[in-house]
């Protein structure tokens, strides 16, 4: 019976009360995005940490049990990295190793692929 005799002023009131709740909720939740976003541009632009942030990548990429996710990792690194070091793309200085590593395995998977399809002309023949 309360209920149906308060006021429309102590419904505002309540009401505010709810929306400021609501409101500072919702900048708890900002200020947290915000320190996440912030620390991974830190982390990201120390090279040290940003080593370890790919092999950890990498490690829950492979545990994950999201082979969907791995496909797509497979085919950005055979679209992007490999491609492009096919392609001659500048890489720069640092990625000198990688690019090394990249012409080694392109060239070896041609091999491979090529000594597979004498391999199958062969056993037609």
């Amino acid at each position: 019976m309360e209920l149906i005799t308060m006021s429309l002023q102590n419904l505002s009131c309540k009401v505010l009360a709810d929306l400021n709740r609501h409101g500072a909720a919702m900048a708890a939740e900002e200020m947290d995005h915000l320190a996440v976003e912030h620390e991974t541009d830190l982390m990201l632009a120390d090279p040290d940490c940003c080593r370890a942030m790919g092999e950890r990548f990498f490690q829950e990429m492979y545990e994950s049990g999201r082979p969907e996710a791995l496909e797509a990792l497979y085919l950005f690194l055979g679209q992007d990295l490999l491609r492009k070091v096919f392609d001659c793309c500048p890489m720069g200085e640092q990625l000198q190793p990688l690019v090394a590593a990249v012409r080694t395995f392109n060239t070896a998977a041609a091999r491979d692929q090529l000594d597979s399809r004498a391999d199958d002309e062969r056993e037609a023949a």
